[in-house]
Parts: C-alpha cells; structure tokens; sequence
C-alpha cells in the first residue's frame, strides 16, 4: 500500500505540474515543486530532489516568502549531505544561507539543530553545543528540543562525561521524544550504568531498550510485508499474463497440430513458460532482499525525515496568516517610529538598552552549565536577582515603575481581571518588555509545563490582543508613545 500511495502521489504531482503555467501564482508554483522535491526524496533520488527545490525557491523568492525560502534552502542542504562529496561543508553552506535568509524562530530552531548535529559529526563539541543550545532558547516543530537534548548528551557521553550524558538523556525522555530517540536513550542509559556498575539501574534500562527494540522490529516487520505484498502482487500479475499467453500458445500448438507436429510446439511453449516462471519467481526473491535493505535505509534516516508532512499542512495553512501579519506589524511599527520622537521617549529607550545590556552580561555564567541543569537554573536566578530584584518582587515592580513611567503600575491596572492575581501577571510583563527569553521566564516564574502559554493567553484575550507579537507591541506602545508629551522632529 506504501508503495502505491506514492505512486498515486507521483501521478497526480506529476499531473499538477504539467498543469502550471506563467501565470500561475508563485505560492501554488513554488508548493507544488516543493512537494515533488519532497517526494522524490522519500525513494532517495537526492538529485532529482535537488532541481525541484531549486525551482521552488525561485517562485518563494518571487512570492517574497521567507521562511519557505529559508526551508527550501535547510532541505537541499539536507540532500547535499548525501550526494556531494564534501558533503558536511555542502551542507554547512546552505544552512548558512537559509539563516542569512532571516526565517522565523520555529525554522531558526530547526537549522540551529541541523548544525549543532553536523558540527557533532565533525568531532566539534564546543560549536555543536553552542548551536543546540540556540535552537533549545526557541519554539520548535514537535519534538527538535528532545533531538538537541539527545545530540548534547551524546557529546557528554563521546567525552566520557557520563554523569551529565545521563541528565541530557533523562531530560530527552521528558520532551515528547519519537520512538528512535527512545530507543537510543535506553540503549545508552543500559551503557552508562554499566560502566558505572549501577545494576539495578542497568537492569531497568536494558528491560526499556529490550522492549523498544522489540516494537521497532515488528514496525520493521510489519512495513517490509506491506512492501513484499505489493512486489507480490506484481508478480500475480506478471504470472497471470504468462498464463493467458500459455494458453494461446497451447492453442496455437493444437491448431498447428492438425497441420504439421504440434506436439512438438506445445513442448517448446511449456518449457518457454517454466522458464519464465522460474525466472519471475528468481526476480522476486531479489526484490524482496531490496526491500529489506530500504527499510533498514528508511529507518536510517528517519530523524532526517520525521514529520515533514504535518510540517508542510502547517506551513500552506500559515502562508496567508503570515502575508496579512506583515501588512499589519509594517503599520504598527511605522505608527510607533512616527510616534517615537520625544527627547523622554528616547530617555526611556536608552534605560531600556542598558537595563538588557546588564541582564545579558549577569547571565553569561549560566552557559557553563547544561541547559535546565540546577547550575544553570541557579545562575539564572542569581542574575535577574542582581539586575532585576528578582528575588524582591515589591522592589523589582518598584523598579520597572521608577525606570518606566509607573510601567508596572499601570501593566497591573491593564492587564489584569483577578485582584489575586495582578502581580504575577506584571512581573511576568516586565519580563516580557526587556525581552527575556521563553526558557528563562518559565524559570523565574516557576512555571510547569504549558503554564507559560496559558498565562499569555489569558492576558491577550483580556487586553484583546489575538496574538503573542500583538500584546508585546502594545507593551511597547504602553512604555513608549506617551502622549503627555509633545512630539519634536527627530535629529538629523
């Protein structure tokens, strides 16, 4: 059936090309050579692949989408690992010029990824780390923070630094991890306990690896029989023909009989058709060992391949969102610049440069540490402590009020329906004024899982703001276009 669903697939993209024409709009053009490039690379003809994605970036280009254009470019450099001969460098190049392209931060993540995972391949740790650690500062896909935690761990383990190897792998089972990255923390948590001795610990990991590498063999069972049943039924049908063509050589040999030796015919046709049929049953078995070594091959790469097709839905879904966001925030921004020429509004600006200035400075200790370890949580803590008053929350409001026009005051005033809970939800808007990172805020704020996108949502809805982006520009607008005071030109 897998077989034939790309067929199907081949057949109508096929079709839908053939149907393109000059004045077809870019964004259809460019998916549906997106789509094709995509399909030829599920049966590995990368060059192929290649030229379709290239196509498809011209049209993004003349769509003026970026992010398709910076996914386009992650994709051939994907493909040029496999058919270049200075495959990482080729990769390198156009990962490089899919961020140089300025996508969003769900595709940044993806290609901070990408290269955290080449530099890994390369026997670099120090660059590997710093770009898995990039792409776990932002919003994924599905499941690219449980990949970063597991390439991290790996370079632990590489490096004989077993006991943080062990954390990054229990951190991956905690993320929403696919079944392959399951399988390779279990394997690799068995290994580390036995070097470590630990044997009830060795005992509870091999059970785990035991009982994933069981499902990935019936998963491998089950698709290399879906594959043979196909190749099989082929072969039916191959014997099918021969056996009508038997049947009239059968006839042919009696009426040639009644003339001439038709004995000696129908002999000749029947050990033609053994010979056939041993020759049918000789290319299946081949076939069969093929498909065996495709599935190993599938199951190889499937890290590489993983979820692109609910990617792509999102993707064709957001493309209309995305071009009307951009007409909207383009007359945002270019109301704030008209609005944004006071000498107090540039006062307040100045305050806030050097306020993130001073947070960014107090958090660099943190990066000697794992990502989410204690360390780094602590040294997060610590800083915000030390620039913010984090650890005093009447002080830090205090803070944002003195610096800001009575910021935090009036966030609490805007912001909030319940009384009980209007300081939480202006701490957490004075985070997001000196643009604190996702990662840290839920630390600060010691949030569980999802309470951060909660708390967001509930403000948005009560400021009536449909979007993250929205509420923050009218956090801006709140700090910066302050109408009390009269608007002057700007300097020269």
């Amino acid at each position: 059936m897998l077989t034939q669903q790309l067929d199907s697939a081949a057949f109508y993209y096929s079709k839908a090309e053939d149907l393109l024409t000059r004045h077809t709009p870019p964004l259809l053009r460019g998916k549906v050579l997106f789509d094709q490039g995509l399909l030829v690379q599920r049966i590995f003809d990368y060059e192929r692949s290649t030229l379709y994605f290239k196509k498809a970036f011209n049209a993004y280009q003349r769509a003026d989408n970026k992010r398709m254009q910076a996914y386009v470019l992650s994709e051939i450099g994907n493909n040029s690992y496999w058919i270049t001969t200075d495959s990482i460098p080729a990769a390198h190049r156009y990962y490089r010029q899919a961020l140089a392209v300025n996508p969003d931060d769900t595709t940044k993540c993806l290609l901070f990824l990408r290269i955290g995972g080449l530099y890994k391949e390369e026997n670099k740790p120090d660059s590997a780390r710093k770009y898995l650690r990039k792409a776990l500062a932002l919003p994924c896909f599905k499941n690219e923070h449980s990949l970063c935690l597991l390439h991290l761990g790996q370079i632990h383990y590489h490096a004989e630094q077993l006991d943080s190897a062990r954390y990054y792998f229990t951190e991956v089972l905690k993320h929403n991890p696919s079944i392959y990255q399951e399988e390779s923390c279990f394997r690799l948590l068995r290994d580390i306990a036995r070097q470590q001795g630990d044997t009830v610990a060795w005992t509870h990991y091999a059970r785990q690896y035991a009982h994933f590498t069981d499902s990935l063999s019936r998963r491998r069972y089950r698709l290399s029989k879906k594959l043979y049943d196909v190749k099989s039924e082929k072969v039916e049908t191959l014997e099918q023909g021969q056996t009508r063509d038997h049947a009239w050589l059968w006839v042919s040999a009696g009426v040639v009989a009644v003339l001439v030796a038709g004995t000696w015919i129908a002999v000749y046709a029947y050990r033609l058709h053994r010979k056939r049929a041993e020759k049918a049953w000789e290319e299946n078995k081949e076939l069969h060992e093929q498909n065996e070594q495709l599935v190993d091959r599938n199951l190889r790469l499937a890290d590489r391949n993983k979820n692109l097709a609910a990617r792509n839905a999102r993707l064709a879904t957001a493309l209309e969102q995305e071009k009307q966001q951009r007409e909207t925030y383009a007359q945002l921004k270019q109301q704030m610049l008209q609005a944004y020429r006071t000498e107090h509004n540039r006062a307040l600006e100045q305050r806030l440069q050097q306020l993130k200035a001073q947070l960014d400075a107090a958090c660099e200790p943190a990066s000697q540490h794992p990502v989410l370890s204690p360390g780094y949580k602590q040294a997060i803590l610590d800083a915000y402590a030390q620039v913010l008053r984090w650890d005093k929350p009447r002080e830090c409001l205090t803070l944002f009020d003195e610096q800001f026009d009575r910021f935090a005051t009036r966030a609490e005033q805007w912001c909030v329906e319940k009384p009980s809970g209007k300081h939480a939800a202006a701490r957490l808007c004075c985070l997001l004024l000196v643009d604190t990172l996702k990662i840290h805020a839920e630390i600060l704020m010691d949030y569980r899982k999802d309470s951060y996108e909660r708390m967001l949502s509930r403000l948005q809805q009560h400021t009536g703001n449909a979007t993250e982006q929205d509420f923050r520009l009218a956090l801006y607008r709140d700090v910066f276009l302050d109408t009390s005071h009269p608007t002057e030109p700007m300097a020269d």
